[in-house]
């Protein structure tokens, strides 16, 4: 140990136990040889073995999404009858909200005068509107034939 005298003034500070001093004795001559670059390794060449080489790995190929067995895709009967239930909510919901659109339709329709400038609000919203209710029955619709779907595969 080069600082000796230092690392007794360090642990004197530090208050350290017997138990204590050893290790940290081990650690301050580590810190010591890397501060003068002296590590532990020695060089292959002056240790006389000869490096093992080894050849280069071989992994197994990951699978990727689509490499997925039918078997861990296919919904079993009871997600099924979920999917059916829920889906069935989702277009009873769906078809009060798109009466309650139509309602509102109509009203601003019947609001809406064509002489007249200041509506010109009323027919920004009723195209709005029906811009939405548009959106409202192609979801409606796609929602109802996987439900069909859904019915056959359960009616097999």
């Amino acid at each position: 140990m080069l600082m000796k005298k230092d690392f007794w003034l360090v642990v004197n500070k530090l208050g350290l136990e017997d138990h204590e001093v050893d290790l940290a004795a081990l650690i301050w001559e580590k810190c010591e040889k890397a501060m003068q670059g002296k590590t532990n390794q020695t060089p292959t060449l002056l240790t006389g073995k000869a490096p093992r080489i080894q050849g280069p790995k071989t992994f197994a190929p990951r699978s990727t999404f689509n490499e997925v067995s039918p078997d861990e895709t296919a919904l079993t009967r009871e997600e099924l009858q979920f999917l059916k239930s829920y889906l069935n909510k989702s277009l009873s919901f769906q078809t009060e909200h798109m009466k309650r659109l139509k309602a509102s339709i109509a009203n601003i329709w019947n609001s809406c005068d064509p002489s007249d400038p200041s509506s010109t609000f009323q027919f920004k919203s009723l195209n709005e509107l029906k811009d939405i209710m548009r959106s409202y029955k192609s979801t409606f619709n796609k929602m109802s034939k996987i439900q069909t779907k859904i019915k056959r595969k359960l009616g097999k």
